[in-house]
């Protein structure tokens, strides 16, 4: 019989929050940038970014299911590759939340939804409750998904080349509470009984509550407004982020929200975006944390005090010296300059051993543990390090 502790386990740290090569050619975050309208409520929110197919691929050994069907029969079998790639899940902190709150109840999906869990290669969330967006990168069936919303008694209109799905009270009431409709398995607003809108894209599909959300990346597709990717800060940050390794997961982010901004100070000036992203090599974990500046000056003062603020700071959260959190994750930090067109980032770059096959005291250690580190400061509040 499965237990069912694992999956509790997951679920709780959620609610909480191959050889390998560089993405040199291949910059999956910056094309799903080019998909976010350049809005303030974008701008103005946690973008939030994960490659499932990069987490897998980072954890050697890890399972690398192709359908639902492969990763139950795994699953069922508590086969060693599958507790692999369960240790990897453990490492996702960003991307949508309900993809995976709603897994163990995934194989509902392609009746339901028109896709399987599996043909989502890559997802991306941004914007403010209550009109959250989710692009979701991958192979899709069209046809299915159609299929599948109408039997949803939901209707498909056309966009040109794209499809638009709205519920049986039409686009328009994607917000609307339905308690007696809550599904939990749907990962679209199901555990508050929502009929949320969802475009279909070559390649992409779009679902948010908030039609007007759903509007923009109608006018974004057809070219009629700019993307975050057209953003010189952006850009250089989702470079910076793929400069090394294989791009598992990362959040950019307004530094407004976190309390990041204020007078410019001799020590840290304040800086335009924060980016936080993890990438693997062949045997390190790489994390890297950029302030993005306007000019090189900025960034430069801002790198010379970083090491300072890192040897002196104590955790709001849990009262223990920031540089004891590194060293209980075998992480070592380096302070860099990365220049880009029109933007400069200074980094600091946290680097641990990879996450292999080996148990420590009877299980696997999930991956990415110094990347959910400082995601959780990062939601505690607690990066005064890098506040200007």
């Amino acid at each position: 019989m499965r237990s069912p502790w694992p999956w509790l386990i997951l679920l709780a740290l959620l609610l909480i929050v191959s050889p390998l090569s560089a993405q040199d050619a291949a910059q999956p975050l910056l094309d799903m940038l080019a998909l976010i309208p350049d809005t303030p409520s974008a701008r103005e929110s946690i973008v939030s970014y994960v490659d499932f197919r990069a987490v897998e691929t980072a954890r050697p050994g890890a399972l690398q299911p192709e359908s639902w069907a492969e990763w139950d029969a795994a699953y069922g079998a508590e086969s060693s590759a599958y507790g692999l790639w369960f240790a990897a899940l453990m490492g996702v902190s960003s991307g949508p939340p309900t993809l995976l709150t709603t897994l163990l109840q995934a194989g509902t999906w392609p009746e339901m939804l028109g896709f399987d869990f599996f043909d989502v290669d890559r997802a991306i969330e941004y914007n403010q409750p209550p009109g959250m967006v989710q692009i979701l990168n991958g192979d899709f069936d069209a046809e299915a998904i159609t299929n599948a919303y109408e039997a949803r008694d939901f209707s498909a209109e056309a966009r040109g080349d794209l499809t638009l799905l709205c519920g049986s009270a039409g686009c328009d009431h994607g917000l609307e509470l339905n308690p007696d409709q809550r599904d939990s398995a749907n990962p679209f607003g199901g555990t508050l009984g929502r009929q949320e809108p969802l475009l279909i894209a070559p390649g992409y599909l779009v679902n948010s509550p908030a039609i007007e959300q759903i509007e923009r990346h109608i006018a974004l597709l057809a070219g009629e407004t700019p993307a975050l990717a057209d953003d010189p800060g952006f850009r250089a940050a989702a470079e910076a982020a793929a400069r090394e390794g294989l791009l598992i997961q990362a959040q950019l982010v307004d530094p407004a929200l976190f309390g990041a901004e204020g007078e410019a100070t001799e020590a840290i000036p304040p800086y335009d975006l924060l980016l936080v992203a993890d990438a693997a090599t062949a045997d390190e974990q790489v994390v890297t944390i950029g302030l993005v500046y306007t000019t090189a000056e900025d960034a430069q003062t801002a790198a010379d005090a970083l090491p300072g603020r890192i040897e002196g700071y104590t955790s709001l959260a849990t009262n223990q010296p920031l540089t004891d959190l590194l060293a209980a994750r075998d992480a070592t930090y380096a302070v860099e300059i990365y220049e880009a067109d029109e933007a400069t980032l200074a980094l600091v770059v946290l680097r641990a051993p990879l996450a292999g096959p080996d148990e420590v005291d009877g299980s696997l250690v999930s991956s990415s543990l110094v990347y959910r580190l400082i995601i959780q400061m990062l939601y505690q509040r607690d990066l005064g390090w890098i506040t200007p």
